[in-house]
């Protein structure tokens, strides 16, 4: 406040007010102290000083011959365009959002993330490309969504202030997708979404820029800049480390391809001209890869992605089973990393009736279940599972919480069949949106045990 009103006393001086300066002046001071009271002070005495200036013969001509003349026309200047895009970046990641919310109902359960397009490992090895790209706009609930949009929006119109909206987007496809195919290479298994890796690649981008070519802008804004920078990383980091749907290889990934897409496309370097063209090049290529993208995974059900994967008969300590190739093996265990489904078994002697074996094992799987973290284990309200012929069984309805706050329900199937040498108790647990868009596939997984 007081120095709001020490600039209106400079500028009340200026004007020639000598009252008005003086005013403000006075009231300036009383909020300060130290140097700067020392120069009011100094403004004080120098407008007592001061004597009024009277203009000479020629002044007082030029000053009428202007006053004379009439009042030239003012053009108005064409309003800025605005970060168109970043606004495309932005509403496109909002409408994935929205589509998923009001279509798919909610994006934090594991089958609504595989059916929504998000990168899961095994599928994009089995052949599914398109998650590499969709992943980049599919957010894992709300808080993910938030963090990654509120980054976009304030490193994309930073970025697209120094580079231009074709730039832009060509450096957020750059790092959106080598930080998804860094992510893809280098975790094991596991399912992943979001932009974190595009914005990092943004932020590459403006620290590659300002350290570059820091001469062409000013170093005051510059230094403004650093700290906005230094908070949208704490928060991306951060949110990276809350959420395990993320990984810190699609972050590092998408930094280091935004800064040599900034380095390469920067407009201040020598074959600016020819960066453009390239800039608009990948930009379309992006825009055809995601239109590519969302057909199919608009085409491609959760049943599709099971039936359609290579499948091959891989065996246990107990029983063997036709599963997808990229299922794992531990111990009496077949399961599926990317999407938590397990098979596992246990061998028995036949004892009594097929009904009463499976009946007298459900209670040790519940005790598993339980000691497998699942704080909620019941009865399941319906059957979701088709059991083949010759197997009887029955369903459990169980969940846990997830690091987010929300629940993950999983579908247990408790059941057996008899054959020569005894009887096959089995368990397979499912996510339960897996399990009710694909029971075909399940189906057909147990009657292949052997």
């Amino acid at each position: 406040r007081a120095a709001r009103t020490y600039w209106v006393a400079v500028a009340h001086e200026r004007q020639g007010e000598v009252a008005a300066a003086e005013a403000a002046y006075a009231k300036a001071r009383a909020r300060t102290r130290g140097r700067p009271r020392v120069l009011i002070d100094q403004a004080l005495q120098r407008l007592k000083d001061a004597k009024r200036t009277e203009l000479g013969p020629t002044a007082t001509e030029v000053v009428s011959r202007v006053e004379a003349e009439p009042v030239p026309v003012v053009t108005e200047r064409l309003r800025p365009r605005g970060p168109i895009a970043t606004r495309i970046l932005v509403v496109s990641c909002l409408a994935a959002a929205a589509t998923i919310a009001f279509v798919l109902d909610g994006s934090t359960d594991v089958g609504t993330l595989m059916r929504a397009g998000a990168m899961v490992r095994g599928l994009v090895h089995d052949g599914e490309w398109w998650r590499l790209v969709t992943c980049i706009f599919v957010h894992v609930g709300g808080i993910h969504l938030i963090v990654n949009v509120i980054g976009l929006w304030f490193l994309g119109r930073l970025v697209e202030d120094l580079f231009g909206p074709w730039r832009t987007l060509a450096i957020f496809a750059c790092a959106g997708i080598g930080g998804a195919v860094a992510s893809f290479l280098a975790s094991p298994a596991g399912v992943s979404a979001g932009a974190s890796g595009a914005v990092f690649g943004l932020l590459g981008a403006v620290f590659i820029e300002l350290s570059l070519h820091r001469k062409r802008h000013r170093s005051a804004w510059s230094r403004g800049v650093w700290g906005s920078l230094a908070v949208v990383a704490v928060a991306q980091i951060g949110i990276g480390f809350v959420y395990p749907v993320m990984d810190q290889w699609a972050h590092g990934a998408g930094l280091l391809f935004g800064a040599v897409a900034g380095m390469a496309l920067s407009p201040h370097v020598r074959w600016a001209n020819a960066g453009l063209h390239v800039a608009r090049i990948v930009t379309l290529a992006f825009a055809a890869a995601v239109i590519g993208a969302v057909v199919m995974v608009a085409q491609t059900s959760i049943a599709d992605s099971l039936a359609n994967a290579p499948k091959a008969r891989r065996s246990t300590t107990t029983i063997s089973a036709i599963v997808p190739t990229t299922w794992h093996r531990a111990g009496d265990e077949l399961f599926d990393p990317d999407m938590f489904i397990v098979l596992l078994a246990q061998r028995g002697p036949a004892e009594g009736t097929l009904e009463a074996q499976v009946d007298a094992y459900r209670p040790g799987e519940e005790k598993r279940a339980a000691d497998n973290k699942f704080d909620e284990v019941k009865a399941a309200p319906d059957r979701l599972f088709v059991l083949p012929p010759g197997w009887y069984g029955s369903e459990l309805q169980v969940s846990l919480a997830d690091p987010l706050g929300d629940r993950q329900r999983f579908r247990v199937v408790v059941a057996g069949r008899a054959d020569a040498a005894g009887v096959v108790l089995v368990s397979l647990y499912a996510p339960e949106t897996v399990a009710r868009a694909a029971p075909e596939f399940f189906t057909q997984l147990l009657g292949s045990v052997q």
